[in-house]
């Protein structure tokens, strides 16, 4: 992900939003698997590479088939965040204790599946939304530049709502958004969604009205405050970039936010 979003950028770089001054070269990688799942793990991410997120980063392609590989390819992005995130969730006495303990079973769930377990895809719930182009929204969103943030940033993390105790993983990888639901809201609504474990398709138009969407778009206005703090040495270099390298790919995100339009 984090070479595809550097490949096309008219800097060559990217930026972690807590600190906007610093420009990086790759993601964050911590030792978390032996060399065997690895490998597991990695059968899976080249198909979703091959057979979705490239024509999606490229070509902003928004519809796709899938095998069983996608359902399971998310299912181990889901358990790699949550695996990391649940000592911190633990350790908050905040969290409610019943909704951390969803969570942790969610957690071994996810990897007795990872290992072979395929009876137990049908307790996982992954949903993809492939946001190509945001064109209206509240004021805060348009402020933010979604589309440039979205379409350029990877993130991931776990969330619970302390006071009903829905809760889910949230990754952002360019604009693919992955959402495994561990304790869903009644009353969201997730069309055109669903990841089925045994394969499918990826059509348009989706619709999503979810308590789990409503918080990544907070985080993107968030991250977008936090890079206001960028300094104008660094703005100069950024807006050198763009001068020099007019035609690169991504700067099409920016034309998009121009004609961001503000909606009640």
């Amino acid at each position: 992900m984090f070479r595809a979003i550097k490949s096309d950028s008219p800097t060559g770089f990217f930026r972690n939003p807590n600190n906007p001054n610093r420009r990086l070269q790759d993601g964050d990688k911590l030792p978390l698997l032996c060399a065997a799942c690895e490998q597991r793990f990695g059968e899976a991410e080249r198909e979703f590479e091959t057979n979705v997120f490239s024509a999606f980063h490229k070509t902003d392609r928004d519809h796709f088939s899938y095998g069983p590989w996608l359902h399971y390819f998310m299912t181990s992005l889901a358990w790699r965040t949550l695996i990391l995130d649940l000592p911190g969730l633990e350790a908050d006495a905040a969290n409610p204790r019943a909704a951390v303990a969803d969570m942790a079973a969610a957690a071994e769930t996810m990897r007795q599946y990872l290992l072979g377990a395929s009876n137990l895809a049908r307790c996982l719930r992954n949903h993809a939304v492939a946001w190509t182009k945001g064109l209206s929204g509240s004021a805060e969103l348009a402020a933010a530049g979604p589309n440039v943030i979205i379409r350029r940033s990877v993130f991931d993390y776990s969330i619970l709502h302390r006071l009903h105790g829905y809760s889910g993983i949230i990754h952002n990888l360019g604009g693919f958004m992955c959402f495994l639901i561990v304790k869903g809201k009644p009353r969201d609504t997730w069309n055109q969604t669903k990841v089925n474990p045994a394969g499918g398709r990826i059509r348009q138009p989706q619709r999503v009205s979810s308590w789990l969407m409503g918080d990544l778009l907070s985080h993107i206005v968030e991250s977008a405050q936090k890079q206001g703090a960028m300094s104008e040495a660094q703005r100069g270099k950024v807006s050198e970039a763009m001068r020099k390298n007019p035609s690169a790919p991504a700067l099409r995100f920016r034309e998009l936010d121009k004609r961001f339009v503000v909606s009640e």
